[in-house]
């Protein structure tokens, strides 16, 4: 399946015919791969069919997600590329509409139930720093201002070990300073995400198991969840998240008794993830291209993205 992007950074879509599977929705354009064909020669091969353009040697093609989705009579498997060159102007070859869209509207769209995870993934950066655990409103404000000049685009805010009140002051500050629409998420019980004012919300593992139905975020908010084994990424998909975080890749300062999983066992638990799974632990900037090669939205981490991580590191990321 491909995702098609133009100058502008816009997704083309393309509308299903309505006597098929799914039909009348909009869909990312790609089909089936035959026997002894690549995945790289079947998106060639389909997009050149449905759209009338010609993947070269010189497109640019990244991974983005693979996505095992069971319907009620079938199971699909996507492998989803993002195509960012091609030759040729897409039409629809098979009498299908077309349309580009922003990413940011593509939620205003309805798409077949496995292509959901997609758009999550397009939503989502390739780096997603945590910070440490601060202490005081003045160590939340250096933090804050420091992602906002780093054009870091969603973040989580921690500190398991603040006291309470000055922890939601501090993200209520956060949020005045720097916007609602920036992605602050906060790491936090769901009673405490109720006195914040942040969009988002993320579960520890503890927390994610404890519940047993998806919290009331407000409009736009993304849940996510840190899961450390395959019963934990099932809870957190019976929950709905929009991502998950997997750890300890590698070993780490903040949590030196947690054994490293390493990358052989990311890999296989991206393999059986539905939703975007950022590594962590361990992990930086250059390892992003090895996490995306292990089926991951990209890598997280605290500090290898933070320029306050001598300040008390606490537990439960």
């Amino acid at each position: 399946m491909g995702v098609i992007k133009d100058a502008s950074d816009n997704i083309l879509i393309a509308k299903r015919p309505e006597h098929v599977h799914m039909g009348g929705r909009w869909e990312f354009p790609g089909g089936k791969v035959e026997r002894n064909e690549s995945v790289a020669a079947a998106l060639a091969r389909e997009l050149h069919e449905e759209l009338g353009i010609d993947i070269t040697g010189d497109s640019r093609i990244t991974p983005l997600i693979t996505i095992r989705h069971q319907y009620a009579d079938k199971t699909v498997l996507l492998d989803v590329r993002i195509v960012e060159q091609f030759g040729g102007e897409p039409t629809g070859k098979e009498g299908q509409p077309l349309r580009w869209v922003p990413v940011a509207s593509l939620q205003d769209y309805t798409f077949p139930d496995a292509n959901y995870p997609i758009i999550s993934a397009l939503q989502l950066p390739r780096i997603l720093p945590i910070s440490p655990a601060f202490l005081s409103l003045a160590d939340c404000d250096a933090l804050s201002e420091f992602y906002v000049q780093q054009r870091y685009t969603l973040w989580h805010m921690r500190s398991p070990n603040c006291e309470r009140e000055v922890f939601i002051k501090a993200i209520n500050r956060a949020v005045e300073s720097v916007g609602v629409e920036v992605g602050i998420t906060v790491n936090a019980s769901v009673a405490e995400y109720e006195r914040v004012n942040a969009l988002h919300l993320h579960l520890n593992s503890a927390q994610l198991l404890s519940l047993k139905a998806r919290p009331q975020l407000r409009s736009g908010g993304l849940l996510s969840a840190s899961c450390h084994n395959l019963e934990e990424l099932n809870a957190a998909h019976k929950l709905g998240v929009e991502y998950v975080l997997f750890s300890p890749v590698n070993a780490t300062a903040s949590h030196p008794s947690a054994n490293a999983a390493g990358w052989s066992a990311l890999q296989a638990f991206c393999a059986a993830a539905r939703v975007p799974v950022y590594a962590l632990g361990g992990v930086g900037e250059c390892d992003v291209g090895k996490a995306i090669a292990c089926g991951a939205q990209g890598v997280a981490g605290i500090s290898a993205f933070s320029p306050l991580a001598n300040i008390g590191i606490g537990q439960g990321v």
